[in-house]
């Protein structure tokens, strides 16, 4: 095998996606509103490529959200929407578990 070899080797090795190894916890940040509102809110876990739920987000809390897939890097990527508002989709990436998303 010579350097050309390894060096294309190399190449397709870091141009490779990162791999889901493990999980993590994000929550839902709704101290923005006022205690009576309310929103719908869904997410979907970009790492995993699957939908995370549809959560109910309270004013003046901090609601528990989903698990979601850790890329090898150890970031959380999610996108998420308002769907009592009709928002589109809002990306949310290099997050870590236990940070929040404000929708």
């Amino acid at each position: 095998m010579n350097y050309r070899h390894l060096i294309l080797i190399g190449a397709i090795a870091l141009s490779a996606p990162a791999n889901a190894t493990s999980q993590g916890n994000i929550c839902i940040d709704g101290n923005y509103l006022v205690s009576s509102e309310s929103r719908q809110i869904e997410i979907f876990d970009v790492n995993g490529n699957s939908g995370a739920g549809t959560y109910t987000m309270q004013g003046g809390q901090v609601t528990g959200g989903p698990s979601v897939v850790v890329n090898d890097s150890g970031y959380i990527n999610v996108k998420y929407r308002n769907l009592t508002n009709g928002t589109p989709w809002v990306n949310s990436s290099l997050m870590h578990s236990g940070d929040c998303i404000k929708p």
